[in-house]
C-alpha cells in the first residue's frame, strides 16, 4: 500500500475510534450543550437583575439579549474549550497505554508515528466540529431564550466563538505530547490544568497580549489586541508539540 492510502486507513481507525468512545463522545457533547447551557443560565440570571449576581459574571456578560448571552458563551469557552479539548487529545493518545492496546500498534503495518498523526488529525477534526456545532447551539439557546434571529454584529461574535475553539484546540495540542512521554491521560490532563493556571497568570500579570496561549481568548472576547507574534507562537508551539508526539511515536519502545 502507498503512503496515501496508509494514511486514509489510520484516519478511518481513529475516527471510528474517537465515535465508538463514550467519554470522547461525552467531552463533545458538554463541550457543545454544556457551554450553551451555562451561557443561556448566566442571560437569565442577569435578567432577573440580581446586583450580586451580575457583578459576578461581569459586565457585559450581564448585558441584555445577544449580547450578554454571546458574552457569556465566549467567556465560558476560553476556559472549558481548552480543559475539554486537553482531555479528549490525552484520552485518544493516553488510552492506548491505559488499555495496553498499544501493543497492537506494533502489530500494524501502519507505522507507530503514522497512527499517531492520524489521532492529532482528528482531533482537530473533532475541534472544528465543535466550532461549527457551538454556535448554533448557542443560537438555538437564543431563538429559545426570544432574541430573535442574531444581526450581523452577532454573527461576527458568532464567528469569534467558532474562532476561539479551533484555536483552542492548538493550545490544547501539546497534551498529547504528555500523554505519550507520561504514558497515560493524567500527564496530558494535568499539562491542560497547567495551561489554564500559566495563561491566567499571565493574563492578570498584563502579559496576555503577547502570551500565546492566552491570545485566542482575549481577541475572541475582545479585550484589547492580541500581538501577531502571539498567534505565531500558537502556531508553532501546536507544530512542535504535533512533531515531538509523532517522534515519541515513532520512537517508542514497550520495555522503557
Amino acid at each position: 500500500m502507498t503512503t496515501g492510502s496508509l494514511l486514509v486507513s489510520a484516519l478511518w481507525i481513529e475516527g471510528v475510534k474517537l465515535r465508538s468512545s463514550r467519554p470522547a463522545r461525552t467531552i463533545l457533547v458538554l463541550l457543545v450543550v454544556g457551554v450553551a447551557a451555562l451561557a443561556g443560565a448566566f442571560s437569565l440570571v442577569a435578567s432577573h437583575g440580581d446586583p450580586a449576581a451580575i457583578a459576578k459574571l461581569g459586565p457585559t456578560a450581564a448585558l441584555p439579549g445577544w449580547d450578554g448571552l454571546l458574552s457569556g458563551a465566549t467567556q465560558v469557552t476560553a476556559a472549558a474549550a481548552v480543559l475539554g479539548l486537553g482531555v479528549l487529545v490525552s484520552e485518544m493518545v493516553g488510552r492506548e497505554f491505559t488499555d495496553g492496546t498499544v501493543t497492537n500498534v506494533f502489530a500494524v503495518a501502519l507505522g507507530r508515528g503514522l497512527v499517531v498523526a492520524a489521532k492529532l488529525a482528528v482531533f482537530v477534526a473533532a475541534a472544528v466540529l465543535v466550532a461549527v456545532a457551538l454556535p448554533a447551539a448557542v443560537v438555538g439557546v437564543g431563538m429559545l431564550l426570544g432574541f430573535g434571529w442574531p444581526a450581523a454584529e452577532q454573527g461576527a461574535a458568532l464567528a469569534r466563538l467558532a474562532g476561539l475553539v479551533v484555536l483552542s484546540g492548538l493550545v490544547a495540542l501539546p497534551c498529547a505530547w504528555a500523554a505519550s512521554i507520561g504514558r497515560g491521560l493524567l500527564p496530558g490532563i494535568g499539562l491542560a490544568v497547567g495551561v489554564l493556571v500559566a495563561t491566567q497568570v499571565a493574563v492578570v500579570a498584563g502579559a496576555g497580549v503577547w502570551f500565546p496561549t492566552a491570545a485566542p481568548a482575549l481577541w475572541a472576547l475582545q479585550q484589547g489586541e492580541a500581538d501577531a507574534r502571539a498567534f505565531l507562537g500558537l502556531l508553532a508551539l501546536s507544530a512542535v508539540a504535533g512533531a515531538l508526539t509523532i517522534r515519541v511515536w515513532t520512537r517508542l519502545q514497550l520495555d522503557r
